[in-house]
């Protein structure tokens, strides 16, 4: 049997089954290809941060009430899927590790998301005091610890990289999935 139907092909094909059961197609093939993404983002970090790969992960999720209610949505990234007690559990084993004698705390699970998405110029000897929304005015209150600039990070280009490279295989992954699994509830 070949798998290479369009999209509108599967969508028709799925409009026969009933709603249930285009659920439980859907899932599937959406998590087959969150899985596949998350495992291309560790691919493309490299191997000395390890604890950084550690903490990519896939999660499936379906709102049951509010604007995207009934709405399929699948994320791959730092720190999806994982439960909050696993993640304190690594953070924890990474403190206890220490980093040699080196200043900072190092990437890990708790601010992987630096590495992946970079972030803003940052100090030390301050907090932001205020909401954290976006559009909220915040002011910044002196902690009595010394005042040092620590920089910026850069966007590291991982994700995108794992996107170019594993995009088009993980859309014909998510394709073969729903023909699977459409095939299957209409054969029952």
């Amino acid at each position: 049997m070949s798998t290479s139907l369009d999209v509108r092909q599967l969508l028709k094909r799925m409009e026969q089954l009933s709603k249930a059961a285009g659920n439980r197609v859907g899932k599937k093939a959406i998590t087959e290809g969150a899985k596949l993404m998350a495992k291309a983002i560790k691919r493309a970090i490299p191997s000395r941060q390890k604890s950084a790969r550690k903490a990519i992960g896939h999660s499936f999720k379906k709102p049951r009430s509010g604007k995207f209610r009934n709405m399929i949505f699948a994320k791959a990234g730092a720190g999806a899927g994982m439960k909050k007690e696993k993640r304190q559990k690594m953070a924890a084993k990474a403190k206890e590790k220490g980093r040699g004698g080196r200043k900072g705390v190092g990437i890990g699970v708790s601010n992987v998301h630096w590495l992946l998405a970079g972030t803003a110029e940052r100090s030390t000897g301050s907090k932001r005091i205020g909401a954290h929304r976006r559009g909220a005015k915040n002011s910044r209150k002196l902690t009595g610890g010394k005042v040092r600039r620590t920089g910026r990070m850069k966007q590291s280009g991982y994700v995108q990289q794992a996107q170019s490279a594993a995009g088009g295989v993980v859309e014909t992954t998510i394709k073969a999935w729903l023909y699977k699994g459409i095939q299957k509830e209409l054969a029952k």
